[in-house]
C-alpha cells in the first residue's frame, strides 16, 4: 500500500516537472497594452497622418498657385495599394470643398496637381531628374483636342466636297458608311435629308 502511494506521488511530481519545463520553453509574448487601448492608438496615428497630408496640401497650393503648368515637375506614376488609397481618400474629401471655390480651369488643374504631389511626397516617392520637364510641350489633353478638331474638319471638308460633286465615289461610300446610309435603302432620300445639316454646318464653319 505504501509503495502504491509513493508511486502515485512520483508520477504526479513527474507530471509537474514536465509542465514546468513546457512553460519555460514556450516563447514569452510581451503585452504592451490591453485590447481597449489599441484602437485609440490607431485612430491617433490616422489623425496625425491626415493632419500632415492636409498641411502639405495647403503648402503646395500656396507654392504652385498661379504658376505655368508647363514649368511644373512631371509627376511619376505610383502603384495602387491600401496605403495609397487611404491617402487619396483624404485628399479627395478635402478637394470637394476646394473645387467648389475654384472659378477657372487653371485653378482646378493646380488643385489636382497639388493633391497628386502631396500623395507622392507622403508615400516617399522621389521625382527623378529624367522625369522633369526640360522642354515646353503642350499637355496631352490639349493635343488630343486639337487632333480631334483636325479630324472633324477633315470630315466636314469631304462632306462639303461630296455635296458639290467634287468627291470620288470611294470617298462618298466611306462617308455614307460612317452614317450607315446605303444606296438601296427605301428611305435613302430621308436619310440624306437628315445628313444635310452636316453640310450646312460645314459651309458655315468654312
Amino acid at each position: 500500500m505504501v509503495l502504491e502511494v509513493e508511486t502515485t506521488l512520483l508520477q504526479k511530481l513527474g507530471d509537474q516537472e514536465k509542465i514546468i519545463e513546457k512553460i519555460n520553453t514556450e516563447p514569452v509574448v510581451e503585452v504592451t497594452g490591453t485590447a481597449e487601448h489599441q484602437p485609440v492608438e490607431t485612430e491617433s496615428k490616422k489623425h496625425k497622418v491626415k493632419t500632415e497630408i492636409l498641411c502639405n496640401l495647403k503648402k503646395f497650393i500656396g507654392l504652385y498657385q498661379g504658376t505655368d503648368p508647363k514649368r511644373r515637375d512631371k509627376l511619376p506614376k505610383i502603384r495602387p495599394n491600401l496605403k495609397t488609397k487611404e491617402r487619396i481618400d483624404i485628399i479627395n474629401k478635402e478637394m470637394i470643398n476646394l473645387l467648389e471655390e475654384s472659378d477657372s480651369i487653371s485653378k482646378t488643374q493646380c488643385l489636382i496637381y497639388c493633391g497628386a504631389l502631396t500623395v507622392i511626397q507622403h508615400m516617399g516617392i522621389k521625382i527623378q531628374k529624367q522625369t522633369l520637364r526640360t522642354e515646353r510641350k503642350d499637355p496631352r489633353w490639349k493635343i488630343r483636342l486639337e487632333t480631334n478638331i483636325k479630324q472633324i474638319r477633315r470630315k466636314l471638308t469631304k462632306i462639303c466636297a461630296s455635296d458639290k460633286g467634287n468627291l470620288s465615289a470611294k470617298d462618298v461610300k466611306r462617308i455614307l458608311k460612317v452614317k450607315n446610309i446605303k444606296g438601296g435603302d427605301k428611305n435613302y432620300n430621308e436619310k440624306l435629308a437628315v445628313f444635310n445639316p452636316w453640310v450646312v454646318t460645314c459651309e458655315v464653319v468654312a
